[in-house]
């Protein structure tokens, strides 16, 4: 055991140790990070959940001189997916409540809008306190809908954009034909623009007139937004499966995981894909 896991041990002891709630149980630490640690409280009411903070703090801060901890929220419910991404109901002063997001593939660059929006119709769900079959029930309706709105041209443009930086200029890359941003930013400089590190390359997965998406690489099926809207008629379509396939499903599975009455299966069967296979590349 390393020396961060046995200090952080000695922290699970030591609210182990702190007062007996007859009415409400031990408080109980759920997980322990070496810069962070969550407890359950037990308790419904903000004055004791402070209350345990306290002495929690106060106990630990006592102990190891050259260690001070603080309260830094207070959480109504929380949705701990792995350690350092999670999603939470953070009470605020008062009633007042808002959601932080730490980790989640939401506050990823690489994922377009309609993905990040779904993500968090999903999450407000789950995080809204309403009993389990009543939330399920309104993701796989939600996502029913989506699908359908998809598929059905329905959805701006604009929402299926991804952005990714270049690490280095698109030149330099030797794997430049696996990444979808770096073959966009070499078409642009092919045109005469410019593409150099550092910049943000947006791009959409298009899908030619009569292209089959498992015969083209999926890098080669990126395109600018301007050449998306610079194409003729018919030309250049989005990709709609691959988005609802590598965009949508991915996070919303990852979010649902912990969830009963659902799973990887029934998430795909609302947004109508009848057959999952993941790509590697988003």
């Amino acid at each position: 055991m390393s020396r961060d896991d046995k200090f952080l041990s000695k922290l699970k002891v030591r609210l182990a140790h702190l007062g007996k709630r007859p009415r409400h149980g031990h408080p109980r630490c759920d997980t322990l990070h070496i810069d962070s640690v969550f407890i359950n409280s037990n308790v419904t009411e903000l004055s004791e959940a402070l209350k345990i903070s306290a002495e929690f703090k106060r106990a630990v801060n006592n102990q190891y001189k050259l260690l001070e901890i603080d309260l830094d929220g207070i959480f109504a419910r929380l949705l701990l997916l792995q350690k350092k991404k999670y999603a939470a109901l953070k009470v605020e002063e008062g009633t007042r409540t808002s959601i932080e997001v730490k980790g989640l593939d939401m506050k990823r660059r690489e994922y377009c809008a309609l993905s990040k929006n779904v993500s968090q119709y999903v999450l407000d769900q789950i995080l809204s306190g309403e009993a389990t079959e009543f939330i399920v029930q309104n993701i796989h309706e939600y996502l029913t809908t989506i699908g359908l709105n998809v598929r059905g041209g329905k959805v701006n443009v604009e929402e299926f954009i991804i952005h990714k930086r270049l690490g280095k200029n698109p030149e330099d890359y030797p794997d430049a034909k696996s990444q979808p941003h770096v073959q966009v930013a070499l078409r642009m400089k092919a045109k005469g623009g410019s593409a150099r590190s550092g910049d943000v390359i947006p791009y959409v997965f298009c899908i030619g007139n009569g292209e089959e998406p498992s015969k083209t690489a999926q890098a080669d099926r990126a395109r600018h937004p301007d050449e998306l809207k610079k194409a003729a008629p018919g030309e250049l379509n989005i990709d709609y499966e691959h988005y609802l396939a590598n965009q949508i499903l991915p996070p919303i599975e990852r979010l649902c995981d912990p969830i009963e009455g659902t799973d990887r299966t029934r998430l795909a069967e609302c947004l109508g894909e009848s057959s999952v296979s993941t790509l590697a590349v988003i």
